[in-house]
């Protein structure tokens, strides 16, 4: 248990901060790639720390292209792990599907190769992206795109069809300034989508008065017994709904005042 709570920096005995470092080795490991490191040079004097190369200091001790070298490893050992390991996070939406998700033979094996398609990886906020949903992590069906962009294509997005258009909950959401979560409240309470993505929220806070009284919302939902969510819904806007069809004339010749025969 000391070991998972105690820096694994030998003869260093400081409480672990992050990355099993205590805060002065991971700082100097985040700043200088290496958590025994003491002063350096700045950085415009510094070479990259991998053998051979030579090359200017960008960040973490490599230079620019080892150093997205790097960032691309951690994104192709994540992939490999949400489709072939069963303890990972992600594992039921990639390799446990029913029709699994897989990782192709070239890239699997070597990361060179990886490299080789896909190219570097952008930025930290980059991530890999299937064109095809469905289809597996191979040449072709993959590319690096920013990670908000990807939330779009999940497949538990909501979409919405109101006003002759069909576009995403979020989408809906930043257009009228209404939250996501009250929008699909309203949609589960029987709203029309129209009203749903329209009238804006009414937030009552001030007193009400009812049958000469006048008293808090959690003082009324005190006395009848409910919460004070429900008395914030019931004086939500009336939801528009389209009047029923008037009731057709019976078939038939009227009837007289006279007794029937």
């Amino acid at each position: 248990m000391a070991s998972q709570i105690i820096c694994r920096v030998a003869s260093c005995g400081k409480r672990v901060h992050a990355k099993g470092y205590c805060q002065s080795h991971y700082c100097r490991w985040k700043r200088h790639g290496d958590p025994l490191a003491g002063y350096q040079t700045p950085d415009k004097f510094r070479k990259c720390s991998v053998p051979g190369c030579g090359k200017p200091h960008y960040a973490h001790g490599f230079c620019q292209r080892h150093y997205d070298q790097d960032r691309s490893r951690e994104s192709w050992r994540s992939m490999i792990r949400r489709c072939y390991e069963p303890t990972s996070r992600g594992y039921h939406n990639y390799g446990g599907r029913l029709t699994p998700i897989t990782v192709c033979e070239r890239w699997c094996n070597s990361f060179k190769a990886f490299c080789a398609d896909m190219g570097p990886k952008p930025t930290p906020a980059h991530t890999i992206e299937r064109i095809d949903n469905n289809g597996n992590y191979e040449p072709g069906n993959c590319c690096w795109i920013p990670r908000g962009e990807q939330q779009r294509n999940k497949r538990t997005n909501r979409y919405i069809t109101a006003h002759g258009r069909t576009q995403l909950l979020a989408d809906w959401a930043k257009e009228s300034g209404i939250e996501s979560g009250t929008i699909l409240d309203r949609i589960y309470r029987g709203w029309l989508p129209e009203a749903a993505v329209s009238l804006p929220p009414i937030i009552r806070r001030g007193p009400i008065t009812l049958n000469g009284r006048t008293q808090s919302i959690r003082a009324w939902a005190r006395e009848i017994g409910v919460s004070s969510s429900t008395i914030h819904r019931r004086f939500a806007r009336p939801v528009p709904r389209p009047s029923p069809p008037a009731t057709p004339a019976p078939i038939g010749p009227p009837q007289g005042p006279g007794k029937p025969r």
